[in-house]
């Protein structure tokens, strides 16, 4: 959970950062699977 936590923080960063131009090419059903099989045990 702390590597999980650790790298949410860094995304987060990226994404608030307002200088960081980032795309994303990931639509809503994309991000719901990759949330879904992160989250998976």
């Amino acid at each position: 959970m702390l590597k999980a936590k650790a790298l949410d923080e860094w995304l987060s960063s990226l994404w608030d950062d307002p200088q960081n131009e980032i795309e994303s090419y990931l639509d809503d059903a994309k991000k719901i699977f990759a949330i879904d099989y992160i989250m998976k045990d």
